[in-house]
């Protein structure tokens, strides 16, 4: 078909211009017929000589394409949409997306491709009027000429297709009467056209709807010097419409649009994207640094895009995305997610971008709630203190923390991808997939059952099931188990003791009563029952008021609500009475204690429990008690007025022998005055004993600790017996280790009357042989030791079936021996009693007729290094002066003897007078207090019981009143000679204390104190 010149010349240029890539194949040898520009920089061949337009050798067909099969897909349907796979001369592959049209003619089958470009291109090229033809008529784009005022010259004959009209209804007609009115009016105002930018507008078609067309223009300039005006123009109704869907979608999900011409360096802005920048955005402007300064966004994703925006061309010719935060002008914080893509040029220089932003603020939140959501559950499963793991619905482990790992033994890599049947033994594994299943069917689970550690021996564990549900669909099972075995041992300990306590309650011989807050009986003993004459039956349930009614002392009833155990029982408060009346059922009633005491449950009032026990006959015990007490303070009291009333004339009688003795006798008479003596000392002794062990059966025997020398202590006791046992012919002797303490701190009093005791005994049945004292350290720390004193003798020994006699009271071996030796067979109970009191313990081995062992071992206390030292200094400084007993030993002293028996005053005025002292006397305290206030004297002797004033008033009185420089010393005379008169006499102003009998021995003690300033204030020559 020959064309006119000027249409060949129109279908030269729109081939050549064209956007998308256009070529011929030709079936038959599959060599390219012809090539557009557009068409070879899409498959990347280059030109050859002879011009860019001719065919020849161009790019190969691969993916399994070639001539023949595209023609076989194109006569079954024509045009066809596919991608074409091109191999270039250097071996690279481009795919490029076609729409591929099969043109046949005399039998000659040609394949026109039709490819989509990215930018167009202009090379000059020469069509003939053959492939003119093929492309105006063939194509499917709409191609046309007109004048610069819109005049159509020329359309192709695709206006049939795409608008529905024949070329002839449109050649002559303004373009402007085929367009939409509002297009319309924009062509008139002088938007007919621009050779730099594109049009999409409305075009109307043949029955009235409208087709959204894409037209690109190119001027002509033709050689008269008039233009014409090429456009190609496509249908983009589908592309408008899928621009319109993502519009929808872009509102939807908050996106908006940005593009950057880099050429221009022109940068413009969608509404959308406008507005998540609340309007900061211009929707144009040049790139800068100061449109991103504008946007406040967080600094590091700022100065990263304006780098981006200062090297343009030069960035990597690849995508681009940003995630920061943006300031609003109301403080708060919006996320936004930027993305770009580049169109780059041959040299792979990116010329253009395109991006979006998008509003992820949303998103943050919820991926920042999901990140706690999933710290929390990964806290949860690995911190819980139970095994959690999830499994598959065929029971195999999926997940597992690592208290799993412990439970069964089995580490992880044993465990995941694994079924949990093996874990459970035999008997147990019905009821697991029983529970297994039914957590399978979305039912939650929790059961008991046993495992197989991995080790062998069994646990007991508590499991719960979980079904792990997504869309409806149970698709797993969460697992918590927890080893239970200790938890399954409480329960059965406390099941066991619930079981004792009951048995404790049904023997306790107490009556309980447990109640509701109503007074409702809901447990009673069997005590109970019986001290109220009820049976089990009668119980359940009942209000106690129908079980236990309590009166007053005197047998008048409460009325029911004002009974105490009601108002306690009602108000949940604690009651108890030492004596209240309670009634049985057969009407008899017994005295009895009782107490009720709340039950509170984290402090809600729960009931009350109601305690009582039958006191009747305790009573006549209380009653018996009361007259034994009575009966031993009487006892008490009886020994030591005794003691008193005996110590006075024993003084007079041992002092005046004492005296006697002093004096010149003959061998006769020497002799009665030591009988005397010695019987007195005798009788002395037995009235000590018998006030130490009453004070000791009393519970009264109070020890007084200090640090004392054992060493020394032992020695002076030993003394006491040394002219005795010489007298007898027999040896005293003392053994000490090398390593007993220096020091300890005990009751070394206590102590010395033990040693005398036991060294006495030893002296007194020993007629030929020794005495051996020994002290012996048993153990030792650097608190403490424990010492044993022993004291060996070869006397008479004790038979085997006597010795358990030897620390009974009163007790004496025979008659004979009591006759023989004496004794009132207390000592050894007494040493008994204070060696126990010391926390000691005290025994004997003997032999009859060779001898016994007396020890007792005690446990002292060790002083501080510093009282240790200080204390050693203390007692071994200079020992103290012999107390002078010879006559007129204290010449110049004046003394004042105060005592209501005259025979004491001349006993110890005698005595004083014999050393040399100045004595008057006195015979209660206010006379002497009257002598004290005319005259001055040294010391003062008083007497504790005397009429008118005792001796306490008057020492008290004479602090009083006496001036300083006058007041005399204060011994007191007495005799009562307990530790707790002592204490007395020194709180009344006393300075020395003397027990009765008074012996010159005593009285040099005190007057040697006094000699030496230890006590008193001498007064100087008158």
């Amino acid at each position: 078909m020959k064309l006119p010149d000027n249409d060949l010349q129109f279908a030269e240029m729109a081939f050549r211009h064209s956007k998308d890539g256009i070529a011929f194949l030709s079936v038959q040898d599959g060599a390219w017929s012809a090539m557009n520009p557009a068409f070879r920089r899409l498959c990347g061949w280059i030109a050859v000589s002879g011009g860019p337009e001719t065919g020849g050798q161009g790019p190969f067909l691969g993916g399994g394409d070639d001539p023949e099969s595209l023609q076989r897909l194109l006569k079954a349907e024509s045009p066809l949409r596919h991608g074409l796979t091109l191999l270039k001369a250097d071996g690279a592959a481009v795919r490029i997306d076609c729409l591929l049209t099969l043109l046949e003619e005399d039998g000659h089958a040609t394949i026109m491709v039709q490819a989509f470009p990215d930018s167009l291109q202009e090379f000059p090229i020469a069509l003939d009027e053959d492939l003119y033809e093929l492309i105006v008529e063939n194509t499917r784009d709409l191609v046309s000429c007109s004048t610069p005022d819109g005049t159509i010259l020329y359309i192709a004959p695709s206006c049939k297709e795409i608008l529905g009209y024949e070329v002839h209804e449109m050649i002559g007609r303004n373009r402007r009467e085929f367009y939409h009115e509002r297009e319309a009016r924009e062509m008139a105002n002088g938007d007919m056209f621009d050779v730099n930018r594109s049009f999409v507008r409305r075009t109307r078609h043949k029955d009235g709807r409208f087709i959204w067309m894409e037209s690109y223009f190119k001027v002509l300039d033709l050689p008269d010097g008039r233009q014409r005006i090429l456009t190609y123009a496509r249908d983009v109704s589908a592309m408008k419409r899928y621009e319109e869907m993502l519009q929808t979608v872009f509102d939807m999900a908050r996106i908006g649009a940005w593009q950057w011409d880099v050429i221009s360096n022109q940068m413009s802005f969608s509404e959308e994207t406008r507005a998540m920048y609340e309007g900061r955005l211009p929707l144009s402007a040049p790139a800068s640094d100061a449109i991103i300064d504008a946007l406040n966004i967080e600094s590091d994703a700022s100065e990263d895009i304006k780098q981006f925006l200062r090297l343009g061309a030069s960035n990597p010719g690849t995508p681009r995305e940003w995630e920061y935060p943006v300031s609003l002008p109301d403080g708060s914080i919006r996320y936004v997610y930027s993305q770009c893509v580049p169109r780059v040029d041959e040299s792979g220089r990116p010329y253009h971008y395109t991006g979006f932003v998008q509003d992820v603020t949303e998103q943050k939140l919820l991926e920042k709630r999901l990140q706690e959501s999933e710290q929390q559950y990964k806290s949860l499963f690995e911190n819980s203190p139970q095994a959690v793991y999830s499994m598959n619905l065929q029971g195999d482990y999926l997940t597992a923390n690592a208290n799993l790992e412990k439970l069964t033994g089995y580490s992880m890599e044993e465990l995941i991808g694994n079924y949990w049947g093996p874990l459970v033994p035999e008997e147990y594994l019905d009821k697991t997939l029983h529970h297994f299943g039914l957590a399978c069917q979305g039912e939650p689970q929790s059961y008991d059952l046993k495992i197989r550690h991995k080790e062998g021996h069994e646990l007991e564990i508590n499991t719960i099931n979980i079904p792990i549900i997504v869309d409806g669909e149970v698709v797993g099972v969460y697992g918590l188990s927890q080893d239970i075995t200790e938890r399954k041992r409480h329960l059965e300990q406390i099941e066991k003791l619930g079981y004792q306590y009951t048995l404790i309650l049904n023997a306790v011989s107490e009556g309980i009563l447990g109640v509701d807050v109503d007074g409702a009986s809901v447990f009673m003993n069997p005590a109970a029952a019986a001290m109220l004459g009820l049976s089990h039956p009668d119980i359940a349930g009942r209000s106690y008021l129908d079980m236990i009614e309590q009166t007053r002392a005197d047998g008048t009833p409460y009325r029911s609500e004002h009974s105490p155990i009601h108002q306690a029982i009602r108000g949940g408060q604690p009651y108890r009475s030492q004596e209240t009346v309670l009634w049985r059922r057969d009407g008899s009633s017994f005295l009895a204690e009782c107490s009720v005491t709340p039950i509170l449950d984290r402090g809600e009032h729960k009931g009350s429990v109601i305690v009582f026990r039958d006191i009747t006959g305790e009573k006549e015990i209380i009653r018996a008690k009361e007259s034994a007490e009575e009966a031993d303070r009487a006892k008490s009291e009886f020994l030591a007025i005794m003691s008193h009333e005996l110590r006075t004339p024993m003084n007079g009688i041992m002092g005046m022998a004492d005296l006697l003795a002093s004096t010149e006798l003959d061998e006769e008479q020497n002799g009665y005055a030591q009988t005397i003596i010695e019987s007195g000392d005798a009788l002395l002794r037995i009235l000590n004993e018998v006030l130490d062990f009453s004070k000791i059966e009393a519970g009264k025997m109070e020890l007084d600790l200090e640090p004392f020398q054992i060493r020394e202590t032992v020695a002076d006791v030993a003394d006491l017996f040394r002219a005795s046992a010489r007298a007898k012919g027999i040896s005293l002797e003392l053994g000490f280790p090398a390593e007993l303490p220096s020091l300890v701190i005990g009751d070394s009093g206590r102590i010395r009357q033990v040693l005398a005791n036991l060294i006495g005994n030893a002296v007194k049945f020993t007629d030929e042989g020794s005495v051996t004292v020994s002290v012996s350290l048993q153990a030792s720390d650097q608190a403490s030791c424990m010492v044993e004193f022993s004291v060996r003798d070869t006397g008479i020994g004790i038979p085997l079936d006597k010795q358990s006699l030897l620390f009974q009271s009163f007790s004496q071996l025979h008659p004979a021996i009591n006759r023989k030796y004496g004794g009132t067979g207390l000592g050894l109970a007494i040493c008994r009693k204070l060696v126990e009191l010391m926390s000691g313990s005290i025994g004997v081995e003997s032999v009859q007729d060779e001898g016994s062992v007396f020890s007792f071992v005690l446990r002292f206390a060790l002083p501080q290094t510093e009282d240790s030292e200080l204390l050693q200094t203390e007692h071994s400084g200079a020992p103290h002066p012999e107390t002078p007993l010879a006559a007129n030993s204290y010449p110049g002293i004046k003394a004042l003897v105060v005592d209501d028996n005259s025979v004491n005053r001349s006993l110890l005025r005698t005595i004083l007078s014999k050393m040399g002292c100045l004595a008057d006397t006195a015979g209660n305290g206010a006379e002497a207090l009257s002598i004290l206030e005319r005259q001055r004297y040294d010391i003062v002797f008083m007497d504790l019981q005397m009429p008118v004033m005792d001796g306490l008033e008057a020492a008290s009185a004479i602090r009083r009143r006496l001036p300083l420089g006058r007041q005399p010393a204060i011994a007191a005379v007495t005799a009562f000679a307990q530790e707790s008169d002592k204490k007395i006499c020194a709180d009344a102003g006393m300075d020395d204390f003397i027990s009765k009998p008074v012996f010159a021995s005593e009285v040099a003690r005190v007057l040697s104190r006094l000699a030496a300033g230890e006590i008193g204030s001498r007064a100087g020559d008158e």
